[in-house]
């Protein structure tokens, strides 16, 4: 059995293992960095050999030789870069999994931005490693050894192709350099547009509604432009050192032709040797400046990395190891404080209260009471600063991922419906029997609701549900939370978009709970609903004013007491 915590640990061990494909990529790039001598000893021989001895049987086996050398080259070179474009593809598939798991652990916890940015982060890996930029940091530990061979052919035309080499790795330093903070800063505006952006096309109804858009439209460009400025003024400084080492390793090519001439005349050094010397002085410092083009992937996927580690390492606490049998909804809260991510004071001071299986309790209070926060703790969405909550005596904010479908159906006041049918967002995209959803449906009283569709179940109900009504979304919402006999269900305003009808639906679905001794955890003010409740909480800034059965508090509140 595997839970987030087990998921987290092996997405950081691949990521970590990434680094073994290097060994078999580099093993292939020794073997391609070989042959690509092929070409400057074939003009070494050709000019030194062939052209001297006159001999066309050398030529034609020198050049079928060299032929039959650099179709292995290519050969090689596709396989070494399937072989990462495979790597890439692998990370993805193992990482996308525990990454969208982290993402929604996260995003209950922090910043949504950072939250989001993950599933780009995992983008940038994949395509840095089956990019072609990644090659040049194969290839640019082969300079020296090109470098060596040019010494031994002569050392004047070997100093000039090491000072090269040392002006290009300067330039690559300065690379890393000049475009780390406009990466770095760019990375993080881009993290903040594309939040702002996924907020905005969440509430477009209510943009347009308003006339918004033009507003927040300026708003996005500006989170936008901010961003594109600094992936610009990275990219100049990048294309300012590539265009002068680029130009640098074409006159060193021109000055190493220029000194074997000279030692040519000098008779020191054949023809043969002028050319195979410019050739191989090319490739010795054609990977370092690649590497410069390619250093601000290489930063982002750096980057990308870390981030992924970080927030998988964060979600490592998420779950229990223990999966617990199925319970019969006992609820106990004992002095639970419940301060939620972002809000700098406690929300639920010191809450407590006891529910048997089987028992309804409505929770009603004044805005801002802390009616949707408490219920948010109960649902185990966030652990408690304080004290704790229990089913059956298990901590709720602890509960195995595969245990809440048994212990826990949930309603939140926004409900958010998925993309896809009506019957896999009751069923919560698990596998599922059909008269499985059906029962839920008609626990929830919608089941002619939900036949009365274009294509009953089988109806596409769009993102977010928006192909569906307010109050359509609301009674699937709550056939959801019945879905799989959950031993509790928290009902946060399941009447606030529902009609008349809507209503006596909700209430018959609620008393079909009571008849099948679910536990009922409800947010309203409904007298319609309240009167099926057992007991009644009263909240007030966080804190419990009144307790107990409905009947007792509610001839209380009525006497002033």
């Amino acid at each position: 059995m595997q839970n987030v915590k087990n998921n987290s640990q092996k997405a950081i061990k691949i990521l970590g293992n990434s680094k073994r494909a290097f060994v078999f990529v580099g093993i292939f790039s020794f073997i391609i960095n070989m042959l690509l001598l092929v070409s400057p000893v074939f003009m070494l021989q050709l000019y030194d050999r062939v052209l001297t001895s006159g001999s066309e049987d050398t030529l034609f086996v020198l050049t079928g030789l060299a032929v039959f050398l650099i179709a292995i080259l290519g050969a090689l070179e596709m396989i070494r870069s399937r072989i990462m474009v495979r790597v890439g593809v692998d990370i993805d598939k193992e990482l996308h999994v525990p990454v969208f798991m982290s993402v929604i652990n996260r995003s209950l916890r922090a910043d949504m931005s950072k939250s989001s940015q993950a599933i780009r982060d995992l983008d940038s890996l994949r395509q840095f490693f089956s990019g072609a930029g990644l090659f040049a940091f194969f290839d640019a530990p082969w300079t020296p050894f090109y470098l060596m061979i040019i010494f031994i052919m002569h050392p004047l035309l070997g100093s000039i192709a090491l000072g090269a080499a040392i002006v290009i790795f300067i330039l690559a330093i300065f690379a890393e350099l000049l475009s780390r903070e406009p990466l770095k800063e760019a990375s993080v505006e881009g993290a903040k547009a594309n939040s702002f952006a996924e907020t905005s096309l969440r509430n477009a109804s209510a943009i347009k509604a308003m006339g918004m858009a033009n507003q927040i439209g300026e708003t996005w460009r500006k989170n936008h432009s901010e961003m594109i400025d600094g992936q610009t003024k990275a990219s100049n400084r990048l294309s300012i050192l590539m265009g002068w080492s680029k130009a640098f390793r074409i006159i060193i090519q021109i000055v190493i032709l220029a000194a074997g001439g000279w030692l040519t005349i000098q008779q020191e050094i054949t023809p043969g040797i002028i050319i195979a010397a410019s050739i191989i002085a090319g490739r010795a410092l054609a990977p370092v400046e690649q590497a410069i083009g390619a250093w601000r992937g290489y930063v982002n996927a750096r980057a990308a990395r870390g981030r992924l580690v970080s927030m998988l390492q964060l979600s490592q606490t998420a779950d229990e190891n223990i999966k617990l049998p199925v319970p019969e909804g006992a609820v106990s809260v004992e002095k639970l404080i419940g301060v939620p991510t972002g809000v700098q004071k406690a929300i639920i001071k010191g809450v407590s209260f006891e529910l048997a299986a089987g028992e309804t309790m409505a929770i009603v209070g004044a805005s801002g009471s802390g009616k949707t926060t408490l219920m948010q703790f109960l649902a185990g969405i966030w652990p408690p600063n304080q004290g704790n909550v229990k089913i059956d005596g298990a901590e709720i904010c602890n509960l195995h991922t595969e245990d809440r479908a048994a212990f826990i159906g949930y309603l939140p006041q926004d409900v958010e419906l998925f993309e896809g049918t009506v019957k896999e967002n009751i069923a919560r995209f698990t596998e599922f029997k059909d008269e499985d959803v059906i029962e839920a449906a008609r626990l929830a009283n919608c089941h002619d609701l939900i036949l009365a569709l274009p294509q009953g179940y089988e109806t596409d109900i769009g993102g977010g549900g928006s192909h569906l009504s307010g109050g359509q979304r609301q009674r699937i919402g709550l056939a959801r939370a019945f879905y799989g006999d959950p031993a509790v269900i928290l009902l946060d305003e399941p009447n606030a978009s529902l009609d008349t009808a809507g209503e006596v639906a909700l209430a018959e679905a609620i008393v079909n709970m009571k008849n099948k001794k679910t536990t009922v955890i409800m947010i309203s003010h409904a007298m319609n609903l309240m009167q099926h409740s057992d007991k009644l909480l009263v909240l007030n800034e966080g804190t419990v004013v009144k307790f107990g059965p409905t009947a007792q508090i509610m001839a209380e509140m009525r006497g002033g007491n």
